[in-house]
């Protein structure tokens, strides 16, 4: 990767083919301006450069991230990515860059359908967590799963600003739950009714439906 490849990312310029390893590869790479991001580009700059098949070019992506059975075949791959590139005239140094990047790229790299999916998911919950705190954090302890134990979500609730209220027979729900204020109000989250001691979850269950209910009579007795 080359400094000259972000000035692509200037609208009033135009895409230079100096700012690339190989002029093949303002075409190949044009959609991540110069940079390998997808293990596709793996692929389709060993297919286009180097001569090989798109299968054998996915042998090359499969091996270089750790794929069983595919580690067999790769020596020979390589002898011929090396060889296809001399053959269309690429020099030796580009070459030598051009495998040295897909090296060490394609052992973290994603497949492009992945990586969309992750950034979906990474904006919807950008967008729950900075409109909807504390249903948010609510879901987040409620699920249990994760790197971190509960006691860190909680100092994230405090660091955000959320209410970290206690369990009450009363008030908490069978699992964690959030309410978002508005109008300067704090949001909140409220700890789980299975935190109660000495209380059995048939009665927590029981308790729970009881003032669902109760909410729903004063609701339509509103209406």
């Amino acid at each position: 990767m080359r400094n000259g490849e972000y000035n692509t990312r200037n609208p009033k310029s135009k895409i230079q083919n100096e700012f690339f390893l190989h002029p093949k590869l303002a075409e190949l790479l044009a959609e991540t301006y110069g940079v390998m991001v997808y293990q596709e580009d793996v692929i389709k700059v060993v297919h286009e450069l180097g001569g090989l098949s798109l299968g054998e070019a996915d042998v090359v992506r499969r091996a270089m991230s750790g794929k069983a059975g595919a580690h067999e075949a790769m020596e020979s791959l390589t002898e011929r990515f090396f060889a296809g590139c001399r053959e269309r005239g690429v020099p030796e140094s580009v070459v030598q860059e051009l495998w040295r990047q897909i090296e060490t790229f394609a052992r973290f790299s994603f497949c492009k359908g992945h990586s969309a999916a992750f950034a979906v998911l990474s904006y919807q919950v950008a967008y729950l967590k900075a409109h909807y705190p504390g249903e948010f954090m609510a879901a987040v302890l409620s699920n249990g799963g994760g790197f971190y134990g509960a006691a860190a979500y909680i100092q994230e609730c405090r660091r955000m600003g959320l209410r970290v209220l206690g369990p009450d027979v009363n008030a908490s729900e069978i699992e964690y739950s959030g309410k978002t204020e508005v109008r300067g109000q704090r949001s909140e989250v409220r700890s789980q009714k299975s935190e109660i001691r000495n209380q059995k979850s048939e009665i927590r269950s029981q308790k729970s439906e009881a003032r669902s209910r109760k909410r729903d009579a004063r609701s339509g007795s509103n209406k």
